[in-house]
């Protein structure tokens, strides 16, 4: 990629962090519409441009204060309201199992989502020790796991997803998460040789043969799969 201008090579990444953003909030629209199933598909793909801007940033060594504010302000849309517009979207859905009153307490409570989302994004912004190890479930990692929810449940027909109150817990679980100092392993690669990263480069094949053949069934499994991996890393 030499033959990009030095001027310009800088800003690659904020346009793939701009997509991000741009996902994040088509997904809070199609929530507002009642098309949660779309509205959980802009979170993956969301995820997928907040992995290129990373990718892109390390590439071009195209950092900079403008691209790391971008890049939070996008992530708390796409990984912290997004989802917690989902989880309230997804219990108000179910919610004619419970009485009126648990159903709206359940509700709301998943405005606890964006709220530990943006502690946690705030908290990394200032911490130079998040480099090689995460403090706290990341945000991306835990907009996925709730946007897999839904999908899961209507796709597959799954019962126990349908319960406002596992609905809630779950969601509040991972969110505590978030803002628990709990080591975790950073996937950031410093260059893609096999010594360096070959548990990275299984645990990686792993979550891509789990996907091909749970799909997004997976996605649970996974991020329980990388929060295990980090513990027995760290301790």
């Amino acid at each position: 990629m030499r033959f990009i201008a030095s001027p310009m090579k800088k800003y690659i990444p904020n346009i793939f962090t701009s997509f991000n953003l741009l996902c994040g909030c088509l997904s809070v629209v199609n929530v507002a519409s009642h098309n949660l199933d779309d509205a959980c598909y802009f979170i993956f793909l969301a995820a997928v441009f907040d992995f290129l801007d990373g990718f892109l940033a390390r590439k071009l060594n195209a950092f900079s204060p403008l691209g790391l504010q971008l890049d939070s302000l996008a992530d708390m849309v796409s990984f912290g309201v997004a989802p917690g517009f989902i989880m309230f979207r997804f219990i108000d859905d179910h919610a004619e199992n419970v009485p009126e009153l648990t159903g709206e307490i359940l509700k709301y409570c998943m405005l606890l989502v964006p709220l530990f989302s943006a502690l946690r994004l705030a908290k990394f912004n200032i911490d130079d020790k998040q480099k090689e190890i995460f403090y706290g479930l990341p945000t991306p990692a835990n907009a996925l796991l709730l946007a897999s929810l839904p999908l899961i449940a209507y796709k597959n027909n799954f019962e126990l997803l349908q319960n406002p109150w596992f609905i809630a817990v779950t969601a509040m679980v991972f969110a505590i998460l978030l803002i628990l100092p709990v080591k975790l392993v950073a996937f950031k690669f410093k260059d893609y040789t096999w010594n360096n990263n070959r548990h990275r480069y299984i645990f990686l094949l792993i979550c891509i043969l789990l996907f091909i053949t749970l799909q997004f069934s997976s996605v649970p499994l996974i991020i329980v799969l990388y929060i295990v991996y980090s513990l027995y890393k760290t301790i």
